[in-house]
């Protein structure tokens, strides 16, 4: 289960890019993310590394999640590329800039109901 909860002000009344893009960004903002998984080696992890940070994920290269991907600027790749796949040939976007920048993170452990149940029997 995930969600996302914004914080702050919307950045312009109006959501339309050319209103957003020539409004003044001073305001703090953003998004809490929150996520219940039940194994987060295979769910949040994997997804986190093999699909968003991933420069090279499915025959691409030096190409993040534009909107998620965090910039390593490891190894000589920026990763802001972005390739749209299109026929007879893709077309690749340079210079991506990053979109979304990580405040903070913490993973929790969350018991299940039958463990909490289980907790209480074992204290009378």
């Amino acid at each position: 289960m995930r969600r996302g909860r914004p914080y702050g002000k919307p950045l312009h009344k109006r959501l339309s890019p050319a209103a957003m893009m020539k409004a003044d960004d001073t305001e703090t903002r953003g998004l809490h993310f929150l996520c219940f998984n039940a194994d987060l080696a295979r769910q949040f992890e994997f997804i986190q590394q093999t699909w968003v940070n991933n420069e090279k994920f499915n025959g691409l290269y030096n190409d993040l999640d534009p909107l998620l991907g965090t910039r390593p600027k490891e190894h000589g790749l920026t990763g802001d590329d972005f390739t749209i796949a299109q026929k007879p040939m893709r077309h690749k976007l340079k210079n991506i800039p990053q979109f979304v920048t990580t405040k903070g993170g913490a993973y929790f452990f969350m018991p299940s109901i039958s463990a909490l149940k289980q907790l209480t029997n074992n204290n009378q």
